[in-house]
């Protein structure tokens, strides 16, 4: 079933492929708050992102990747599409004891308060 307030979307994809995520915030979405934007791959929280109220109509947004921070330096990583799996493999799965992949891909957003920037150019909310 479907949360209120939701949009399922069916995306074709292609193994290996890399993807983005875009979105933008249009009138007469309210602005009294800042915006959390949550990622998660396959039911793992892989990015967040947050935007002060005053950012919010300032263009399209997007997620290009995961961020990592290795010997203090930021690396991204691409978001790549996994393997697919037909029916065929998630039944034999099934069958085996093991679980089907859930290859999906979740973006929440919530009303933050209070956005603050961490480091130079990095958001944080609360």
């Amino acid at each position: 079933m479907t949360p209120p307030k939701s949009v399922i979307k069916y995306v074709e994809t292609i193994s290996g492929v890399r993807f983005e995520i875009h979105y933008a915030f249009t009138q007469p979405f309210p602005t009294q708050y800042g915006v959390r934007a949550r990622i998660q791959l396959d039911g793992k929280k892989v990015r967040s992102q947050a935007w002060n109220q005053h950012e919010l109509f300032a263009g399209e947004k997007n997620i290009k990747g995961i961020v990592s921070v290795q010997n203090g330096q930021d690396v991204r990583f691409p978001f790549p599409f996994s393997e697919l799996h037909t029916e065929e493999d998630c039944v034999s799965s099934a069958i085996d004891g093991g679980s089907a992949a859930i290859e999906e891909i979740t973006v929440e957003f919530d009303f933050v308060t209070n956005v603050r920037r961490r480091r130079q150019t990095k958001f944080r909310a609360t």
